[in-house]
């Protein structure tokens, strides 16, 4: 577990070295990333005004950029041009393990945090306030942001996948529905050892319409049928599991709630809800579930919610818990039951 900010304070000299480096290293990566600079750095070492002319940035700025990465060890400095490290090359675009789209996404949460103090006055959205638009309308706007976000997501989800399948046993079922489910890939990970069951990969119609190339090229493929509608308005009716993969935590209590009469509404009377969400613990301790409350709070005003928050939530909606796969890094599994 990394030291909590009291740690540091603690020591105000230590608090001072630490909250110094952090923000120094936040102001260099972040632009270092965004910019793409590193995309134009190959295999073979370039002076600051190769990569400036190659990136179209100013050279002065990016020199001195580069000179803080390098004495950072991100990039390696010798005889007037920079190379690459074995960090560096994670953070290229191209990258099969790129940690791009991270960095990236937290250009938005630096801009949101430097406008929550309004948000708190105005009791409005951080991201309002700093961008006048909401996240999600911003993705929509913003083709790069959105294409950063996607593979952001695909980055964080397939750890959590890993985990899911590995420690959660999810009883047999003929019909799953996976709301908001993006590309499906946790759906066809269950399809794929379910050789009986299909699926429904259920979706925004332009989230959907995206879908077929990653649906075609899975085994399971042929199993999923693609629908496209609003979750709010009604969801695919009949199913026995439903799942719900990190949808609850975009939205506030009333919203969730009308998702969940959604599914409520349409799901088998023996079937199964799975909500993947983090768990806040019942009382403020260390834990990283805060660090994305915090981000969620920034970017769409939404939030995080301990386990008898969803109880609240499910038991107001039509379910009760069942069971609960608890995953400290990330998202964890809870059942519950049409009663």
């Amino acid at each position: 577990m990394l030291k909590t900010i009291g740690e540091w304070g603690r020591s105000p000299p230590e608090f001072l070295l630490w909250y110094d480096h952090s923000m120094a290293s936040l102001c260099a990566l972040v632009p270092l990333v965004v910019s793409g600079v590193l995309d134009h750095l190959g295999d073979e070492p370039r002076t600051a005004a190769q990569l400036a002319a190659a990136a179209d940035l100013d050279p002065a700025q990016l020199e001195r950029l580069l000179t803080f990465m390098a004495s950072q060890e991100v990039l390696v400095f010798e005889a007037g041009r920079y190379a690459h490290s074995d960090f560096s090359r994670l953070l290229r675009r191209d990258h099969p393990r790129s940690l791009h789209p991270v960095v990236y996404c937290g250009l938005n949460l630096i801009a949101n945090a430097g406008a929550l103090p309004q948000a708190l006055k105005t009791r409005q959205v951080a991201q309002q306030v700093a961008h006048g638009t909401g996240y999600f309308e911003q993705l929509g706007n913003d083709p790069e942001l959105a294409e950063t976000f996607a593979r952001f997501m695909t980055l964080t989800t397939t750890r959590a996948e890993q985990f899911i399948l590995e420690n959660h046993r999810f009883e047999p079922f003929r019909l799953a529905v996976d709301v908001g489910g993006s590309h499906g890939s946790l759906l066809l990970s269950l399809l794929a050892a379910r050789p009986q069951a299909h699926g429904i990969l259920f979706d925004l119609p332009e989230v959907v319409a995206q879908a077929p190339t990653a649906i075609a090229s899975h085994a399971a493929g042929a199993r999923v049928k693609l629908v496209g509608g609003s979750f709010f308005d009604s969801v695919p009716a009949g199913g026995d599991l439903y799942l719900l993969k990190q949808i609850l935590h975009d939205w506030d209590d009333e919203r969730s709630l009308s998702i969940l009469r959604r599914i409520r509404a349409a799901i088998a009377p023996d079937g199964r809800l799975a909500v993947l969400d983090r768990l806040l613990p019942e009382a403020p301790r260390p834990h990283p579930a805060y660090h994305m409350d915090l981000y969620m709070m920034l970017l769409v005003g939404a939030q995080e919610r301990k386990l008898s928050q969803f109880e609240t939530l499910f038991g107001a909606s039509g379910f009760r818990l069942d069971r609960v796969t608890e995953y400290p890094d990330g998202p964890s599994v809870m059942e519950a039951l049409p009663v």
